[in-house]
């Protein structure tokens, strides 16, 4: 998905709700968001994908404070209620009959996604059991594009998967789906980001959930960017994209980029995500924040 002008009013938002979380001194915030907005105004490549921005804006802030994990703190606390609550889902789930608990256990990775704190935000006063209501709340719905049967099919006959991860606390009901994989006797390969980035997974965030106990292979994607990147992309990420037979991407800004490369990929590509705006959400033919899990292909670049 390329850049919109719709999507610029989004970069400044996000930096504002980044500065609101690590940033006391009205000052200080107007500084740093006049210099995201002489980035931004400076001119814009449409080609470029709407996550190429939206990390340049981070790596502003990144260079301000001299600092790369500028959201230590919330991430460590997103990663303990993720492993926490997904001890309680793995022992509902995995009693369940192979197909069922497959569709569940594609949910669960979606549903995560709520612990995202750049969505909830000061929601972290809440407690375990609060949180697990909210995210069964969620997961009680119905996907709003709901492809898991297919996604199963492309599961059983693939060898190679390439599990590219989002955030972190979600990571933790990835952990599930990635061992049901192993399980079936796939090979998995699970991509993590180089440098922390606002709520984006790093190596210390897989062996913080348990994801590098697992007999995966870990990927190194790039260095510190929302989603992968391309643009940025390690050799051993491409040659990890080249082999798999079956990619499951999790979140918007994964969506953003291998739907702008799909016709360059010769595996199954499939897309678990919670969509932020309509702009994506328009993509799949509807509005409003969607539960997507999807197989990608023309009609939803």
């Amino acid at each position: 998905m390329k850049t919109e002008l719709k999507c610029i009013p989004c970069f400044i938002d996000d930096i504002i709700g980044a500065l609101d979380l690590i940033e006391e001194s009205f000052d200080v915030k107007r500084n740093l968001i006049g210099q995201v907005v002489k980035f931004i105004g400076n001119g814009l490549d449409y080609s470029k994908t709407p996550s190429f921005y939206i990390t340049r804006c981070h790596r502003i802030l990144k260079k301000h404070y001299g600092k790369d994990n500028l959201f230590e703190e919330l991430r460590e606390k997103c990663n303990m209620v993720g492993k926490e609550l997904s001890n309680k889902v793995k022992d509902e789930v995995w009693v369940k009959t192979d197909n069922q608990k497959f569709k569940e256990l594609i949910k669960w990775s979606i549903v995560g996604n709520e612990l995202d704190f750049r969505t909830v935000g000061t929601g972290y006063d809440l407690t375990i059991e609060d949180f697990y209501e909210i995210l069964y709340s969620t997961f009680k719905k119905p996907l709003d594009i709901d492809e898991t049967e297919k996604i199963f099919t492309l599961g059983n006959s693939a060898e190679n998967i390439l599990y590219v991860l989002d955030n972190v606390g979600e990571i933790a009901f990835d952990k599930l789906l990635i061992e049901y994989f192993l399980e079936k006797g796939k090979k998995v390969k699970v991509a993590f980001r180089g440098g922390a980035i606002t709520s984006d997974i790093i190596l210390e965030d897989l062996k913080f959930v348990g994801i590098t106990e697992l007999p995966v292979e870990t990927v190194k994607a790039g260095p510190d960017t929302l989603g992968i990147s391309f643009e940025e992309m390690t050799e051993e990420m491409s040659t990890a994209i080249e082999n798999a037979d079956l990619i499951i991407a999790k979140g918007q800004a994964n969506y953003y980029e291998f739907s702008k490369h799909f016709y360059e990929i010769g595996g199954n590509i499939v897309n678990l995500l919670r969509t932020k705006c309509d702009l994506v959400s328009n993509k799949f033919g509807k509005k409003g924040k969607l539960s997507l899990a999807v197989v990608l292909r023309e009609e939803f670049i």
